[in-house]
């Protein structure tokens, strides 16, 4: 393995008689992404935006951030290095690789749903705090002045204007803040639930209204690269939540409370 890519993240003793360890090996390649908390890490180096106090993005050297470039993230070390094969861990008895689970496609979901012959667009049952007042909430990107507003229904309405710098990274933020939200019973968003999956459809939170004629399904194309993995597993690591990426027709993330998750193994 390349140096730094692997780390100890859980030893667990066996039986008093059998004498056994299982011992959990993490491995990340450099460009592997993952969350703990809010924190971004890359491999195992930490990832923070550089800004200021007011949340201004800065360029690395103090600098506010020109119109256009990508955000500055500047990296940490969190870890000492540590040179596993001076580590004495005994005789291997097994080895065994844990698979990376893939995204799932929506017409998949889709399937699954009709199957369990239950059908809800609403998971007011499922987020964590129930609010008396959860408005709807979408994301529209306009020629309009950035702004919130209320819509005719009492939905809550984010206007993003076109030319925002950085709008890529303004968008993700929100839609952040808007799942952090859902999860949390502060708004609602739209959900297809069957009796044993919940899935959060993001495709419909997303509108370009910048051109004669409104777009709609297309939130990939407002988002870096990339970013509904980490969005997923910032979920995780913040809920009691296994989150998996949805693509296909409807983009999403397919979310299971590990209690279930438990009983189903």
């Amino acid at each position: 393995m390349p140096a730094r890519s692997c780390s100890i993240q859980r030893i667990s003793l066996g039986s008093e008689t059998d004498n056994k360890l299982q011992i959990e090996v993490e491995y990340r390649p450099k460009d592997w992404i993952s969350f703990v908390g809010d924190t971004k890490y890359v491999g195992w180096t930490a990832y923070m935006l550089d800004q200021d106090s007011n949340g201004v993005l800065l360029d690395g050297n103090g600098n506010p951030l020109p119109d256009g470039e990508e955000p500055v993230l500047l990296p940490f070390e969190l870890y000492d290095d540590l040179e596993f094969n001076n580590l004495e861990f005994g005789e291997l008895i097994e080895e065994i690789a844990l698979i990376e689970e893939k995204d799932i496609e929506f017409d998949d979901i889709m399937r699954r749903i009709e199957r369990s012959g239950h059908f809800k667009m609403d998971a007011a049952d499922a987020v964590a705090v129930l609010h008396r007042s959860r408005p709807s909430v979408m994301i529209l990107i306009s020629e309009n002045p950035t702004s919130a507003m209320r819509g005719g229904f009492g939905e809550l309405i984010h206007n993003i204007n076109l030319e925002t710098p950085h709008l890529k990274q303004v968008v993700a933020e929100q839609l952040v803040e808007l799942v952090r939200g859902f999860l949390e019973g502060r708004y609602d968003l739209p959900v297809l639930q069957g009796a044993d999956i919940f899935m959060l459809d993001l495709t419909k939170v997303l509108v370009d209204t910048s051109e004669k004629e409104s777009r709609f399904e297309c939130l990939l194309e407002f988002l870096p690269d990339g970013f509904l993995s980490e969005l997923a597993r910032r979920v995780a690591s913040r809920y009691r939540l296994q989150a998996k990426v949805v693509m296909g027709r409807g983009q999403g993330l397919l979310l299971e409370f590990e209690d279930n998750r438990a009983k189903q193994d």
